[in-house]
């Protein structure tokens, strides 16, 4: 369809739902992009902006926010109406790579590789991400996502670039960069993935289905031997295989509860869900995360947590890949059907229509995952300290009770919404304190009663983050865990003196 008249729709239909407003996109990004209330741009991507400011305190590693400062200079000014600069952001994402190449190879300051990779894996997320699966994010969604997933893939380049400097430091070793390579193998296997797409494009005359196989094929095995290469002297199977069954074997008792409550909680699921409505249910899949990561993650203080963040990469990574083959009907016809028909039955709002991208289970997962997965970065694979235990704990706090208790009260009890096209409820969001703070209480008791006397830090931290979660018109998950995270460090950090 011509982009005209894809922009005429959806300006229509943007200002049927949600009136006019300054915010929207200009026309290059109009079919790349759902219709979403300022797509964020003036709320939502301030939220990983806050977060690396706020942990670059503890690391003092500056330049991801640097980056995503910068990235979203450059969001601002192509995407959007309210700049008329231009309307084409692969000329600014260049410029500013050139930029930092040429910084890195004639610098001799430290950290200029490091923020050139992670500028460009920020970039390539963001111009690639909607070209391959257009109007299935708003902008912020995919700039959270995106800082994210730069982030874990410049952290497994560095544990290996810089492992000999830290091999005397506990966990900067091979595990490391073994833990976060399936975010390696994403990124390349989507690179290349990405490149045969524009081959097909361009080439007339080639089978579809016969394209797809071969596509599927060269992804796989070239993102493969891709990670390999990137890991340098850790590139063999034979190394990742032992770095994976070492991992396995100290923390067994770990895995095991994982499988026993997974295969527990998705039976009693399973056996109820029947008798309750869908949202319900949704919110029973959230108990079900707290119960699940939240044992696991609080022994972080008593060993180091490298099989959950290893489970949580590779599952979080597995999940998106599959989705993708889904939403491209990449899979045998009747589990793709299959697939669509049980992930719909658990989605809601935007992901129920036909042909989209279902993205809030896997957004459920990072969202619990990313507090531990940062804290791990910034003590360098070791044992946490009780204090980042607690802090590792925010995610699965914040989304398995907070959020679960604002959707199931504000749904029984809600009467001032939020925003008037929104179900969020300023009740709702009084029983997420409630229910965080509540659960913080507790797990401070078990892992570190000094934290009892910080308590008010995190009430604080979760009144900002409970108005986030119900003013924004967005997927929540990842955001939300991200944005609570930050806050909880902020405040215990100003009153722990």
């Amino acid at each position: 369809m011509n982009s005209v008249y894809i922009e005429e729709d959806q300006k229509k239909e943007h200002a049927r739902i949600y009136g006019q407003t300054v915010f929207s996109l200009k026309r290059k990004y109009f079919d790349r992009f759902r219709v979403n209330f300022e797509q964020g741009i003036v709320f939502e991507c301030f939220i990983p902006m806050f977060f690396f400011y706020t942990f670059a305190t503890f690391n003092l590693d500056w330049i991801p926010l640097e980056n995503v400062i910068v990235a979203y200079l450059i969001i601002a000014f192509a995407y959007f109406r309210f700049v008329d600069l231009t309307d084409q952001a692969w000329p600014l994402w260049i410029a500013a790579a050139a930029y930092f190449l040429y910084d890195a190879v004639y610098s001799k300051k430290e950290g200029t590789w490091y923020r050139l990779i992670n500028f460009s894996v920020t970039a390539f997320t963001m111009e690639a991400v909607p070209t391959f699966f257009r109007r299935q994010f708003c902008v912020a969604e995919l700039f959270i996502f995106a800082t994210v997933n730069s982030y874990y893939f410049t952290f497994c380049l560095d544990s290996v670039i810089y492992a000999g400097q830290r091999r005397f430091i506990s966990g900067c070793n091979v595990t490391n960069a073994v833990i976060f390579s399936p975010w390696v193998f994403l990124n390349m296997s989507g690179a290349i993935a990405y490149l045969m797409g524009k081959i097909y494009r361009n080439v007339p005359g080639l089978p579809y289905d016969t394209f797809v196989m071969v596509s599927l094929l060269v992804s796989g095995v070239g993102g493969f031997v891709l990670t390999l290469v990137c890991l340098g002297q850790y590139g063999s199977v034979t190394v990742l295989g032992a770095t994976v069954v070492d991992v396995v074997t100290k923390e067994v008792h770990v895995f095991v509860y994982l499988a026993l409550m997974l295969a527990l909680g998705l039976f009693v699921i399973s056996a109820i869900e029947s008798n309750y409505p869908d949202y319900q249910v949704r919110k029973m899949f959230h108990a079900l995360a707290f119960a699940l990561f939240a044992p696991p993650i609080a022994n972080a203080s008593i060993q180091p947590p490298k099989l959950m963040v290893l489970a949580f990469n590779c599952v979080s990574v597995a999940m998106l890949i599959v989705e993708a083959l889904r939403f491209k009907k990449c899979w045998p016809a009747g589990l793709n059907q299959s697939l669509t028909r049980g992930m719909k039955h658990y989605s809601a709002g935007f992901e129920r229509q036909s042909d989209t991208l279902i993205t809030t289970p896997t957004y459920l997962l990072m969202g619990c995952a990313f507090p531990l997965a940062a804290s791990f970065t910034l003590i360098g694979g070791g044992q946490l300290p009780t204090t980042w235990t607690l802090y590792s704990l925010s995610g699965v706090v914040f989304l398995g009770v907070g959020d679960s208790l604002a959707s199931l009260m504000g749904r029984a009890y809600g009467k001032n919404k939020w925003r008037a096209l929104s179900n969020k409820t300023q009740e709702g969001s009084s029983f997420c304190i409630f229910g965080t703070c509540a659960a913080y209480y507790v797990l401070s008791c078990f892992i570190d009663q000094y934290h009892l006397n910080l308590f008010l830090c995190y009430v604080f931290a979760a009144i900002p983050s409970a108005v986030i979660e119900g003013c924004t018109m967005q997927h929540d998950n990842l955001s939300c865990a991200m944005a609570y995270f930050a806050f909880v460090m902020m405040f215990t950090a100003l009153f722990d003196q």
